[in-house]
């Protein structure tokens, strides 16, 4: 046991202001790091439609020219950046960062079918006639199709095949 505290004692005696810099540094930035890092992981704020990419002003005033915005949020996490655009109507538009749209729902209206690809359009008439396309989502691998009728699809977004319904 004696050895031990001979240990201790000469380890603090050694120490010199380097040493302890160096080993303390590193340590304080991690510990700022992490603890500031939730005020920057989620930030959102309003914005005006000019402050949108303009891919996603060119689609708004291709496919939605007679609605009305009303608001319009930039949405920070971590490294992405979304942008949120909501109508008067009600229907909720979602973009990327390039300003791509990731996310149509049209609420109580149908998606513009120019929006839906073709096979999925063609799918949605065939075996669910009469039933409107309410929301879509485009991700990575898949699109995600909620119908009036309560179904939720999803299909493939290479080969449009049905991956999995919903109800």
């Amino acid at each position: 046991m004696e050895k031990k505290v001979l240990k201790w004692k000469e380890y603090w005696t050694n120490l010199t202001w380097k040493s302890v810099i160096v080993r303390l540094v590193p340590l304080m930035l991690l510990a700022l790091v992490l603890g500031t890092s939730p005020i920057w992981a989620d930030y959102s704020k309003p914005i005006s439609v000019k402050e949108l990419p303009t891919t996603a002003q060119e689609m708004l005033k291709e496919w939605f020219p007679d609605s009305r915005i009303a608001f319009v949020e930039k949405e920070i996490e971590y490294f992405s950046k979304t942008y949120k655009v909501i109508l008067a109507d009600g229907m909720k538009l979602e973009f990327d960062r390039k300003g791509e749209w990731t996310t149509v729902d049209a609420k109580f209206h149908s998606v513009p079918s120019e929006l839906v690809p073709q096979p999925i359009l063609d799918y949605v008439r065939e075996y669910y006639p009469g039933v409107k396309i309410v929301s879509i989502e485009k991700k990575k691998r898949e699109y995600e199709i909620d119908l009036s009728n309560s179904l939720e699809l999803k299909f493939d977004n290479k080969h449009f095949y049905l991956t999995d319904l919903d109800d």
